[in-house]
């Protein structure tokens, strides 16, 4: 499982760090997409939530943007698992449309939002 979520954010950060536009970046097949994520209980989206942050964290073992990751760092330095759920679970409820979406992307594009220089220049 952490092997998929770890490759899926690697792949991510590298079509990112080659210049294509984090919207058109496509992660097949990731382990979780928003439907299935929304039926998981509290406890269990929360160890998800942190499990995917931990894979972006680590990402800069696989060739990505440490500038990112360290600004990624940087933002939820002081976060509790309980405040990353309520920014990834604030994004999926105004955004319904993406629930058939992966959800590593899906908790990368939330965190856009609350840390926008996790995206780079």
């Amino acid at each position: 499982m952490n092997r998929i979520i770890l490759l899926a954010i690697a792949c991510f950060f590298i079509t990112a760090a080659s210049g294509q536009p984090a919207n058109d970046v496509l992660v097949p097949n990731g382990y979780l997409n928003g439907n299935r994520y929304l039926s998981l209980g509290e406890e269990r989206q929360i160890a998800y939530v942190m499990g995917v942050i931990d894979g972006l964290l680590a990402s800069v073992i696989f060739g990505g943007d440490a500038a990112r990751v360290n600004a990624l760092q940087n933002c939820i330095l002081e976060m509790q698992g309980t405040q990353a759920l309520a920014i990834v679970n604030k994004y999926l409820d105004g955004s319904p449309q993406n629930w058939h979406h992966p959800m590593s992307t899906q908790i990368y594009i939330a965190f856009t939002y609350v840390c926008p220089e996790i995206e780079g220049d």
